[in-house]
């Protein structure tokens, strides 16, 4: 839509007219694009044409929460990343990265496969009696956050799925720095005070020991590496062909980020010995 916009402009003769806003069409086409594509139908749009060509001309049945007029803000390599990693290690969805084919390319979303039979936290505590079985669930995602660097512990953030296997669909991007386990290992989930009360009753060790046993059998350190490499191999190759620009070299701020987590991880291990 807004190089639409910036079309009609152009073949009514606007920039010859007003020829001194041709140095600033830049700057114009940038409001356009902020202005339309943040567009609940912009984006509707752009989710079903990527996935029709990737999926070669089938129409899969999306759904669009509230949250599709959010703020868009500079791409964050690290979020980006950490979403290609809950992919990786089974604890997020399936993702994909489209871009703005309807209108500017300035902008990027991302899609989520619907995890099979998920329910959010909040929706547990709101239709169920007994939580005992989430305890375990709760604690690991916890762990992620601590050790990801990653906050937004809501219960509307945060599910199970399939045999009560843990997940997380959204997040925001803490300070890049070493954790503290015994400050930001935050054993609360915002929103979600039955559950809270029972991971009460554990001792702050015996979490800890839950949150090992949790790293070592998702294999968190080798899927790290492996999301890594894919994600310099595949999505940095689509980001850099889509024209996607970041504040800083991305390979560079993702080696920092992982030399971050990996020294978060290190905690874990050592106050479990």
């Amino acid at each position: 839509m807004a190089n639409d916009y910036i079309k009609v402009l152009d073949d009514s003769k606007f920039f010859i007219v007003y020829a001194g806003l041709i140095g600033n069409l830049f700057t114009i086409q940038k409001t356009l694009y902020e202005r339309y594509d943040k567009k609940s139908e912009t984006i509707k749009n752009t989710i079903e044409t990527f996935f029709e060509e990737l999926l070669m001309g089938k129409k899969p049945k999306f759904s669009f929460d509230k949250k599709t007029e959010a703020l868009q803000e500079g791409l964050d390599i690290r979020e980006l990343f950490v979403y290609r990693l809950l992919e990786r290690l089974g604890v997020g969805a399936t993702i994909q990265f489209p871009t703005s084919t309807v209108g500017s390319k300035c902008f990027m979303y991302i899609a989520g496969l619907q995890i099979p039979n998920f329910k959010t936290l909040d929706e547990v505590e709101r239709e169920e009696d007994d939580y005992a079985h989430y305890v375990h669930p709760a604690i690991q995602m916890l762990t992620l956050f601590a050790v990801l660097s990653i906050g937004d512990r809501h219960s509307k953030n945060v599910g199970v799925g399939n045999d009560k296997s843990p997940f997380i669909i959204d997040f925001c991007m803490n300070n890049l720095e070493v954790r503290d386990l015994d400050r930001d290992f935050v054993l609360r989930i915002r929103h979600s005070n039955k559950i809270n009360n029972l991971i009460d009753e554990y001792s702050f060790k015996e979490c800890v020991d839950i949150a090992v046993d949790f790293l070592k059998k998702i294999g968190f350190e080798k899927k790290t590496d492996e999301a890594v490499q894919y994600f310099i191999e595949n999505d940095k190759k689509a980001f850099e062909e889509n024209n996607l620009h970041f504040s800083q070299d991305i390979t560079d701020d993702l080696k920092q980020y992982i030399q971050v987590v990996k020294q978060n991880l290190n905690k874990f291990f050592a106050y479990s010995n």
